[in-house]
């Protein structure tokens, strides 16, 4: 099972809302009630605590019944089920870095009574959400499983989740209101989110009380009309100042409770860790067991490391190191010919320039192939290369060759490369995997028919050259463009094209050669993904 699927499962199941529900009524002293909601869970109370479980929705009703939760204590209740310590591994493998993503994201983050429940975000903007939730499916009334007098509390923690999320990126909570509910007949229950990247109601309420006290004093004291704007300007900008501490007070302490979040998600790190470390010093002399439960997403292993010889860069790689070594064997052959034939001619006294000069401009062009090829095994056998001055357009060709001699089935690519370009300092066999990575991408969304085509370009670009390969798939929606990059997200083939894995390991070599790596949808139809490398500036 993908990891992403795996953390969703956890995070959506509504056990977790059982022990939020549970530690809530312990941390108010409330005893009484933390017995009863147990034991309202009858014989699924010992279980609340196995990952993943979904309690039967005739207990959780009973459990919400006896705990007796009123809309404010729920909203606790939601803020316990989105802290740090219980999503912050989701948002360290989803790669949500914003409160934006994360509220384009929060059917995976969220969690619900019963599993007919789906949260979907119908706008984000800078500051402002809007999320609705379906209780039900297939047009059920949500009435029908949970009465009408839980609907306070159970949108209550909604809410209480929904206010959180700013927090878990160092910002205030958010401000949540309910503009619908499906407890009062509505479709769904839908929510308006804001929240703000810096406080400034501080400010702001300094700044009126100040002018308002600095104004009464004047007043009372009889100052002329002078004194008396002196004294509320003065005044109304000390508020402000004394306002904009507190402003910054507050900022400080939600940075604070993010990073303390921070601190228990490296410990929930360090701990998987350690158990991966000790399943393989167990598993010893039995690696596949240790690699299956590596990849069922039992620990901390990005599914890119899994799966870095299979799937679609595993694929390329390995139809790379097929045509490598025919070229190296070829090249090798070529090149014993050639000396072969030098040494025949030196031994003869041949002394014809011509024929010296062409000979050994052969062994150079091939040995040159040989480096080459040696250079593309070295790094598919977890080798490092090294930065060099290459030229833009021989590598691209090359990447090109390498792809038409292992591509499957008729596919056109257009071609567009610029002459008298700027050398680029990189490892050339890593920018001819990006390439070959990106043609193979766009063949996959471009289908089977018989026109399917890409465009290639090479051009420059402001200080150095620009690589993009335009195709004719589906464009790509926004929310899948947010996955590709997840690390820890494997992803359907058919929407993806040649798979999430190898553009996340594009983007990895693009930006560690100081470049950039950008995908685009098209206005209708295909997609555009490109790649800016600098110019190699001589030292």
């Amino acid at each position: 099972m993908p990891l992403t699927r795996l953390i969703h499962e956890q995070l959506a199941a509504n056990h977790r809302i059982a022990v939020a529900i549970v530690e809530v009524l312990a941390e108010s002293g409330e005893d009484t009630l933390r017995a009863r909601a147990i034991r309202a869970l009858g014989d699924e109370a010992p279980a609340i605590h196995q990952v993943g479980r979904w309690i039967a929705p005739k207990r959780l009703v009973a459990m919400f019944e006896a705990a007796a939760l009123s809309r404010n204590r729920a909203r606790r209740v939601g803020q316990k089920l989105m802290g740090p310590g219980g999503v912050g591994l989701a948002l360290c493998y989803g790669g949500l870095a914003t409160p934006e993503k994360a509220y384009r994201r929060v059917d995976d983050l969220l969690a619900r009574e019963t599993g007919a429940g789906r949260y979907r975000a119908d706008s984000i903007e800078h500051g402002c959400a809007r999320i609705a939730f379906d209780p039900a499916s297939q047009g059920l009334d949500p009435r029908d499983t949970w009465p009408a007098e839980l609907g306070p509390a159970v949108c209550g923690m909604r809410e209480g989740m929904l206010e959180t999320v700013p927090m878990l990126f160092g910002l205030l909570p958010g401000t949540v209101r309910e503009t619908q509910c499906a407890f009062d007949g509505a479709l769904h229950c839908e929510f308006e989110v804001r929240w703000t990247h810096m406080p400034r109601q501080g400010v702001a309420g300094g700044l009126g009380f100040g002018a308002i006290v600095g104004g009464l004093t004047a007043w009372a004291a009889g100052w002329p009309v002078w004194a008396l704007a002196l004294s509320v300007l003065l005044l109304a900008a000390l508020g402000a100042g004394a306002g904009r501490a507190v402003d910054l007070a507050r900022q400080l302490e939600a940075i604070g409770g993010a990073r303390r979040g921070q601190l228990a998600l490296l410990e929930q790190l360090e701990s998987g860790l350690a158990e991966r470390l000790d399943d393989i010093a167990r598993f010893g002399d039995r690696p596949d067991q240790a690699m299956a439960s590596l990849s069922r997403g039992e620990g901390l292993v990005p599914v890119s490391q899994v799966e870095r010889l299979g799937g679609s860069a595993g694929a390329v790689m390995a139809g790379a190191m097929g045509q490598v070594s025919a070229d190296l064997q070829r090249a090798a052959q070529e090149l014993s010919a050639d000396l072969a034939a030098l040494k025949t001619r030196a031994a003869e006294g041949q002394s014809a320039p011509e024929a010296w000069d062409e000979g050994l401009d052969g062994c150079v062009r091939l040995s040159g192939q040989i480096d080459h090829a040696a250079a593309v095994l070295n790094r598919a056998l977890g080798g490092r290369g090294e930065n060099r001055p290459h030229a833009p357009k021989a590598m691209v060709e090359r990447a090109l060759a390498r792809f038409r001699a292992g591509q499957a089935g008729e596919f056109i690519v257009e071609q567009a490369l610029a002459d008298e370009l700027p050398q680029v300092a990189c490892d050339d066999v890593q920018i001819e995997y990006v390439v070959q990575e990106l043609l193979a991408h766009a063949q996959a969304v471009s289908g089977s028919d018989p026109g399917a085509h890409a465009r290639l370009t090479l051009r420059s670009a402001h200080g150095g050259i620009e690589v993009w390969v335009e195709d004719q798939g589906a464009c790509l929606e926004a929310e899948l463009i947010d996955r590709i990059f997840d690390p820890f997200v494997e992803g359907d083939s058919d929407s993806v094209g040649a798979g999430q894995g190898g553009l996340r390991e594009c983007l990895r070599i693009i930006e560690e050669h100081g470049g950039e790596f950008v995908v685009q949808p098209g206005a209708g139809q295909g997609n555009r993904i490109s790649f800016v490398l600098p110019a190699h500036t001589p030292a």
